[in-house]
């Protein structure tokens, strides 16, 4: 791509990581989240050997062994499980360098446009739907969105013959799609999205080398399919092993409208908290700045060598990746790295169709930023995790009985539960034993546990029930009442 690596190519991408600095930096200031404790609990203990080993075992609910387990084993070498700034910094050094990516594959699809991949990558990194992978889930989710895109932009430099060893270009893309593979099952659907381009283009899709220089991408994807469909045992939950037609067109509808940041009651109740006029006139403002845009550069299309060329690469991205999202996903992070190809289309005929001078441009990317300033703080303070956080910031800083921090290494936790959580609210299950570093620990909430496990605590001499107490900030022991209400069980 020509020009790539220009001074001005550099300072956008360092102006784009220093906004999601801007725009995310409350991600520091808000306590551990509710799946840190499920992947303490997941790499605890773990000998290189075991993480290792983790690449080629298969039976597990999920296959990234990239990103749940060798990525935990080299922070925590550095770095405590409690040093949250530095693992809340790791995961959003992540998300910049996936938008610098987004903003690389813009400027090589549209070399001739100065700001659309830069406004296709803000709008990317400014979609609320990501708050849930920057403070919920936090497991390196980006990792594999970063490779994809490094392996997809290192094949097409080669494809179209601009690499400088094509070879290595070749390989590399190659390598890099394998770790993709092993951070997230997603990334198999990188194949797809090659043979779509292959085929799109009408000047090569007849030429047989383009689809056999595809086959060792093709293997390492069947390889691993064959691999999870022989070895990995489903849970209760089938969506991931059967097909729903029902399950497909809800998600078609809801992925469509998250694109545009419009949220609608019915939706996943973990975006519902963003439901609110000031989005609700967002996304109508973006939807129309889209067409708007759409229009005047198709009336322009021949003028702009970019175009054609962008669109053929968005389509196919966008087809290849939302395959696995609609039949088997649901949830909002799912649409992550379809929605790359989408945010880079936007802005484009937005930039090219919309914005003829600086002060525009300026106000849109001050707009954009705003709504996700807005976005991050309804999430936070009026979001579904605002009470956990809480509870977790309330637990790590001490608002917590005297009694937990005398128990030994291996007993029970009861919790209450009066804000009746469900009981996999507190850490996965694993909230305790996070918090204290103590594996052995069991914990369970009074009104779910099991009547063998309620046995168990009641035998021991040091059992501790806790609840937590919104109002008051803090956690408290309540043993006594438990025991009485345990004891009523028998």
């Amino acid at each position: 791509m020509p020009n790539r690596f220009l001074a001005k190519d550099r300072s956008r991408e360092i102006f784009l990581v220093a906004l999601i600095f801007l725009i995310y930096w409350r991600v520091f200031s808000s306590a551990f989240g509710p799946e840190d404790p499920y992947h303490y609990d997941l790499n605890v203990g773990w000998s290189w050997a075991k993480t290792m080993g983790s690449y080629l075992s298969f039976s597990e609910e999920w296959y990234r062994p990239t990103s749940l387990h060798f990525m935990f084993k080299v922070v925590t070498q550095f770095f405590s499980w409690h040093d949250f700034a530095w693992l809340r910094l790791l995961n959003l050094l992540s998300f910049g360098a996936a938008v610098v990516f987004i903003y690389r594959l813009g400027r090589w699809c549209t070399p001739e446009s100065k700001g659309g991949p830069f406004l296709g990558a803000l709008y990317f990194a400014t979609l609320p739907t990501l708050l849930l992978v920057i403070h919920h889930v936090n497991s390196f989710d980006f990792l594999y969105q970063c490779w994809l895109l490094a392996a997809a932009l290192l094949f097409l430099r080669f494809d179209e013959g601009t690499a400088s060893n094509p070879r290595a270009a070749y390989w590399g893309s190659w390598l890099c799609f394998l770790v993709a593979l092993s951070s997230k099952e997603q990334a198999m659907a990188f194949p797809a999205f090659l043979f779509l381009y292959a085929a799109a283009n009408p000047k090569t899709r007849w030429q047989p080398f383009r689809y056999v220089r595809l086959l060792p991408f093709c293997l390492a994807s069947g390889a691993l399919v064959v691999a999870r469909l022989t070895r990995f045992r489903a849970d209760n939950s089938d969506y991931r092993t059967v097909f729903h037609l029902s399950t497909v067109t809800k998600n078609l509808r809801f992925y469509s409208a998250w694109l545009f940041r419009w949220q609608e009651k019915e939706q996943h109740f973990l975006v519902r908290s963003l439901d609110s006029p000031v989005e609700k006139v967002a996304a109508l403002v973006l939807f129309s700045l889209a067409a708007v845009g759409f229009w005047r550069v198709w009336k322009t299309r021949q003028q702009r060598p970019g175009f054609f060329k962008l669109f053929r690469f968005a389509a196919c991205w966008f087809a290849a990746f939302l395959i696995l999202p609609l039949v088997c996903g649901g949830y909002p992070w799912h649409i992550g790295i379809s929605a790359m190809a989408f945010a880079l289309v936007w802005g484009y005929v937005v930039y090219e169709g919309c914005l003829t001078s600086f002060w525009p441009r300026a106000a849109l990317i001050l707009f954009l930023c705003g709504l996700a300033n807005f976005a991050h703080h309804t999430w936070i303070f009026r979001g579904p995790f605002t009470g956990i956080y809480q509870m977790n910031d309330a637990l790590i800083n001490g608002r917590r009985p005297p009694a937990l921090d005398r128990l030994g290494d291996k007993t029970i936790v009861l919790i209450k539960n009066d804000v009746k959580f469900t009981p996999g609210t507190y850490g996965v299950g694993s909230l305790f034993r996070y918090v204290f570093l103590k594996p052995n620990w069991q914990e369970a909430t009074l009104d779910a546990a099991p009547p063998e496990t309620l046995a168990a605590w009641l035998k021991l001499p040091d059992g501790v029930c806790v609840n937590w107490v919104p109002d008051r900030d803090r956690w408290e022991d309540t043993t006594a009442e438990c025991r009485e209400a345990a004891l009523k069980k028998f």
